[in-house]
């Protein structure tokens, strides 16, 4: 447990300008809305059609406001047609905007399929949708 938290605690630092948590689909939007804080489901302005996708661009990194002080930052990288690798980083902020913590997490996925993760009692839902 303890290799895991400073393998964590490495990739935040060198990654910590770009990434976030799983959830379900939606595309590389500036700034989604999400609802809840314990369940959140992206909603994405960029694709009224489906609000549960996330359209994301390859390599470019997307952040959805979860509200309570929680942000996530989304980094795709497409791998190949059939495996998405994103990159999640959770931050939560104190009243005063101070980063009070920092969770970072990677999963592969197939692009078009719902996720869902749940990371510090946020529960995140998202189809993501690579853009080209």
């Amino acid at each position: 447990m303890t290799n895991l938290t400073a393998i964590l605690a490495v990739i935040a630092i060198a990654w910590l300008p770009a990434s976030c948590s799983k959830s379900r689909n939606s595309k590389a939007a500036p700034q989604a809305a999400v609802g809840k804080a314990s369940t959140s489901s992206v909603s994405s302005s960029t694709n009224p059609e489906n609000p549960d996708e996330l359209l994301l661009t390859n390599n470019f990194e997307t952040r959805i406001q979860l509200g309570h002080g929680k942000s996530c930052r989304i980094r795709p990288v497409l791998l190949d047609e059939n495996n998405l690798q994103l990159t999640l980083a959770l931050e939560i902020r104190k009243a005063g905007g101070q980063l009070q913590g920092l969770i970072v997490g990677q999963i592969v996925t197939p692009p078009g399929k719902p996720i869902e993760v749940d990371i510090e009692k946020t529960d995140i839902t998202f189809t993501p949708v690579i853009v080209k």
